[in-house]
């Protein structure tokens, strides 16, 4: 994670661990200590996923503007939705929701609007 003086810069790598139809969704929530969400910029999986292999890596590289994310929120938390919208699990140790959405801290980016 990156921030300049107008967007968060999100380099998000992944490994494709079974094969689901269907568009997916990348859920980036900006949230508060505990987890409330105040923003959010979620953004379509390429559809090229479907024929990656199975242990196959990928890379999403997204930009935020700042003034999507709220001046309360001290993390963004990051998802995969299924197509059937299925929060799918990170297997990360840094997470929340059930090992379903991967946590980092973002206190050092900071919008300027509301």
């Amino acid at each position: 994670i990156a921030c300049d003086a107008s967007q968060m810069h999100l380099a998000l790598v992944w490994e494709k661990l079974g094969d689901r139809t269907g568009a997916h969704t990348t859920a980036i929530h900006f949230v508060d200590a505990s987890g409330s969400i105040f923003g959010q910029a979620d953004v379509a999986l390429p559809e090229t996923l479907s024929r990656l292999k199975v242990g196959g890596f990928w890379r999403d590289d997204v930009n935020v503007p700042l003034q999507k994310m709220d001046a309360r929120a001290t993390r963004v938390a990051i998802g995969v939705y299924s197509a059937g919208n299925e929060l799918l699990y990170t297997q990360h140790p840094m997470s929340d929701w059930g090992g379903r959405r991967l946590i980092f801290d973002i206190r050092g980016c900071r919008s300027s609007g509301p």
